[in-house]
């Protein structure tokens, strides 16, 4: 239900040029961590993993994006949707078990270092493709 209507959406938007107009916008010096198609992979993972997964798969077999571009680009994902995850996951189930400060402050650190690790892996594969 999540995953067909985005893809659909996606294949939409390139057949439109939106991503092309996008490219311009973006300095040359970035467009290899930051393309367009990037920017819809990361879109696309707001609906979940395999949404972002068959956007990604069809990219690259057009050659439109390489495999570190796609690592970063649900790796940055993964850190957006990193709060949302939070709040509809994590904290219920914290709360349902713990007190309710400890269950608040339970997922607070286990956020908060899974957004500090995931933010150390982007960084390192950032660098990877700008050849740091």
């Amino acid at each position: 239900l999540i995953t067909l209507p985005i893809f659909i959406f996606v294949a939409y938007l390139g057949d439109k040029g939106v991503f092309k107009k996008l490219e311009k916008q973006i300095p040359k010096d970035m467009q290899s961590v930051l393309s367009p198609e990037i920017i819809a992979i990361m879109g696309s993972k707001m609906g979940g993993l395999v949404s972002s997964a068959t956007v990604a798969d069809k990219m690259f077999h057009e050659g439109k994006v390489t495999m570190l571009q796609i690592l970063i680009a649900l790796m940055a994902a993964n850190i957006i949707t990193i709060p949302f995850s939070a709040l509809r996951r994590n904290l219920p189930t914290a709360v349902g078990i713990f007190p309710k400060r400890d269950g608040v402050w339970i997922v607070a650190i286990t956020q908060s270092l899974r957004f500090a690790f995931n933010l150390a892996a982007l960084a390192v594969l950032i660098a990877i493709q700008l050849n740091i």
